[in-house]
């Protein structure tokens, strides 16, 4: 497949803000994803007129160093800053299982990279935390729309305590979150 990286500069309709989108042009023009980028922080919607319903922040290339202050709201319904001291502590704590974490394919470089020797994942379940020592490397949370039945609307992310959205999110709350992305791209997913 020959792709072909066109930058543009057209609004994001759905939520009508002037986000510089980069519309990654496939050889038969089909795009099936949105990704917003912002330092360490990625979000994906499975379709670029969706919502994002999948984050991560830290990757093995770039792990979390604590460049965004987060708040994610646990199953627990306790808010918890990713960037506090006791973040790694908290986890293990409140954590159901420890495993090896996978590695991650960057399609751009066409190159598999692996977390750091040594580092753990420890679900909390929907959120899945990469930890070394007490060192936060990264987490990821994959939003179900079975959650939407849940009266308490328990998952939640913001920048502060006070601001948390529930998932799925607009651009714009991604905005509201995390500040004016690095990027955001169109772009077809296998």
């Amino acid at each position: 497949m020959i792709s072909i990286l066109i930058i543009g500069c057209a609004p994001d309709t759905k939520d009508g803000g002037a986000i510089k989108i980069q519309k990654e042009k496939t050889l038969f023009g089909i795009t099936n994803a949105r990704e917003f980028f912002k330092d360490s922080f990625i979000a994906l919607a499975q379709n670029p007129k969706t919502e994002f319903e999948t984050f991560s922040v830290g990757t093995p290339w770039k792990p979390y160093d604590g460049e965004l202050v987060l708040f994610f709201r646990l199953p627990d319904k306790s808010i918890f800053n990713i960037s506090s001291s006791n973040a790694v502590g908290v986890i293990k704590r409140k954590g159901t299982s420890v495993s090896v974490p996978g590695g991650v394919f960057k399609y751009d470089e066409k190159k598999f990279y692996t977390w750091e020797e040594g580092a753990e994942e420890i679900q909390l379940f929907p959120y899945f935390f990469i930890v070394k020592e007490n060192r936060l490397l990264g987490l990821r949370c994959y939003y179900n729309s079975d959650f939407k039945k849940t009266p308490a609307k328990i998952l939640a992310i913001g920048k502060d305590k006070k601001n948390l959205f529930n998932p799925p999110l607009t651009l714009e709350q991604l905005v509201q979150i995390c500040g004016e992305p690095d990027k955001v791209v169109d772009s077809f997913k296998q």
